[in-house]
């Protein structure tokens, strides 16, 4: 005899939901537990670090870490993250335009040579020459070392060219063809009809090209010396290399006659770490959206 479930499917469902937002809510508070600390340190007196240690809620707040920063290092944090922001705009943008500028002919059957570009492109996710011949190449012969434009130049990879092809090809190809039929060029179907259908892919990568660039600490390190030309996060690192060198960089930046014990290093140290990663906390919230279709688009076109 057949025995039948008269589980409500409905509170099942409901006791899914449920778990996956306990389990949601755990992550979060694991994942963003230590960026409290860092603030909370940030914002205590240098007496209560040294005899409490790190507290989530310390028993002396000071601002005298940010008033010591802004005072004498304003300038180059400033600097700093202006133009870190700035070419982490700029090269994404432009990465994005030659991906796509690549993509779309791979998309087009009637695009000769399209098998070559495509295993052209394979072939350079699986070998690479290196930073060798990267630094030789950028030095040597397009003289970029101590130069801005070291930062803005675009980076294609086939990965990103695969995924916006991928996508091009499921488009509605009526949509194009009809384009073409009342006169539109290539380019003018790629901006006007790719374009708006791919805006959520086109987030997602400007995003991790955002990233990418504002955690970017190699570039800095293999090719500028100019201490104007030094992104936020290799001047944070600089920074934070150690309590002794922290001091010692504060200490460039005071009156001969200050008392350097008074110098809040550890809390100095965690404010610059919230700094570095302010930004980046302020613009996610406004590209979420998009952030999570780019991947779904990327997930089940194909």
């Amino acid at each position: 005899m057949i025995k039948y479930n008269h589980t409500n499917p409905k509170l099942h469902h409901n006791g899914v939901e449920k778990f996956a937002w306990m389990f949601l809510g755990i992550m979060s508070v694991l994942f963003l537990y230590p960026m409290f600390i860092a603030v909370m340190v940030s914002v205590s007196s240098e007496e209560s670090i040294r005899m409490n240690g790190f507290q989530m809620i310390p028993d002396s707040f000071s601002l005298e870490a940010y008033k010591l920063l802004i005072v004498h290092y304003g300038n180059s944090i400033a600097r700093a993250l202006l133009l870190t922001i700035g070419t982490g705009i700029l090269q994404p943008i432009l990465s994005i335009i030659l991906t796509m500028c690549m993509a779309y002919p791979l998309s087009q059957p009637d695009f000769k040579g399209r098998d070559f570009w495509r295993k052209f492109l394979v072939v350079t996710m699986l070998f690479s020459g290196g930073i060798v011949p990267s630094y030789i190449l950028r030095t040597r012969y397009l003289h970029l070392q101590n130069n801005i434009l070291i930062y803005l130049i675009p980076g294609v990879g086939a990965w990103g060219v695969f995924l916006f092809r991928t996508f091009f090809v499921n488009i509605d190809k009526s949509m194009v063809e009809s384009a073409k039929i009342d006169g539109a060029s290539n380019f003018q179907v790629l901006w006007k009809i790719m374009l708006p259908l791919t805006k959520p892919l086109v987030a997602m990568n400007f995003f991790n090209g955002f990233l990418g660039r504002w955690n970017d600490i190699n570039t800095c390190l293999y090719y500028i010396r100019d201490r104007k030309l030094y992104t936020v996060q290799y001047l944070l690192q600089e920074m934070l290399r150690s309590a002794d060198e922290t001091k010692a960089l504060i200490e460039a930046g005071l009156s001969p006659g200050m008392d350097t014990i008074q110098i809040p290093v550890e809390s100095t140290r965690y404010a610059l770490a919230v700094i570095g990663a302010l930004p980046v906390f302020l613009l996610f919230p406004f590209i979420q959206k998009y952030y999570a279709k780019g991947i779904m688009i990327g997930s089940t076109k194909g």
